[in-house]
This record gives structure tokens, C-alpha cells and sequence, in this order.
């Protein structure tokens, strides 16, 4: 197990997928444009919902695409994985809309494994992770971004989940 690769992974996710809450906070809601174009699914409910938008996603990927060089890595390469980022995140309000849930619930493992597996996957051959490294790096987000919810809601980074 490759500790510091680990790390690593980690770390950049949590910027990755802090990006978009960090932008729309410094914007105060301007440049909102969703993902979904408001667009509903067959059940009548949004696709994703208000919270996906076109902002998050140029901020994830500029962000992922920034910190790659850092790694040793393309910024192109980086960007995929800003991109894979939130696709998984995509992929977690598609499933909690389809379930009937509102936009900012919150689903322990829902909201995080998503948006960490696809981009540790993409990235498991361009940086030599094991699968177990794989697996650590997405648990290792799992348990950090549920352990800093409250302190970034606590300091007004977050809004207040709803579970």
C-alpha cells in the first residue's frame, strides 16, 4: 500500500469536490446554470437539480486540472479526473431525485463514493495504485468529508445538511 500516494488522492478530491461549494459561496449564487438545464425525468422530478450546475463543474475541472502538475500529472489528465469527480456526483442526485429526495439531503455513502471511486479508478493506471490503494483512497474520502460536514457547515462553507 502506497501510503503517500493515498494522500495524495485524497487530498485532490477533497479539493476537486470542494471547488464548486467554494465558488458558489465567492459568487453568492450568480452563474447558477444547472446541469440539468431543468430538465425532468420520466417520473416527473428534475434529472439532477438545482444544486448540479455548469459553475461546480468548470470549478471542479479547473481546480483538478491546476493541482495535476502538482502530482506530476497532466493538467489534461487532472481535468479528466475533475470531470469523472462530479460525474459521480451527477450520478448521486440522479439516484436521490429517482428516490424522491429534495436537493441538499444528505445520504452517507450516496454522496461520497461516487465522487470519489470513478476519478481513483480513472487515475489507478496513470499513477500505479493497487487496488487496495484504490479502495483506501476512497474510504479515506468517505470518512474525511462526513468528518469535516459539520465544522465547514459550523463555519458557514456547507449549508446545513438535511438527512
Amino acid at each position: 500500500m502506497d501510503a503517500s500516494a493515498i494522500v495524495a488522492v485524497v487530498f485532490a478530491l477533497v479539493c476537486i469536490n470542494g471547488a464548486p461549494i467554494l465558488l458558489r459561496n465567492l459568487l453568492q449564487g450568480r452563474c447558477a446554470f444547472p446541469l440539468d438545464g431543468y430538465a425532468c425525468a420520466w417520473d416527473g422530478r428534475r434529472v439532477l437539480g438545482p444544486s448540479k450546475t455548469w459553475r461546480g463543474l468548470f470549478a471542479a475541472v479547473i481546480t483538478a486540472g491546476a493541482l495535476a502538475p502538482v502530482f506530476g500529472l497532466s493538467s489534461l489528465l487532472g481535468m479528466g479526473v475533475g470531470a469523472l469527480a462530479m460525474l459521480g456526483d451527477s450520478v448521486s442526485s440522479f439516484c436521490k431525485r429517482r428516490l424522491g429526495l429534495r436537493s441538499g439531503v444528505r445520504v452517507p455513502l450516496l454522496d461520497q463514493m461516487p465522487e470519489a471511486l470513478l476519478p481513483v479508478l480513472w487515475l489507478q493506471p496513470w499513477v500505479g495504485l493497487s487496488l487496495l490503494d484504490v479502495v483506501a483512497s476512497v474510504i479515506g474520502f468517505v470518512v474525511l468529508e462526513m468528518a469535516l460536514l459539520p465544522l465547514l457547515v459550523y463555519l458557514h462553507v456547507r449549508r446545513t445538511p438535511r438527512y
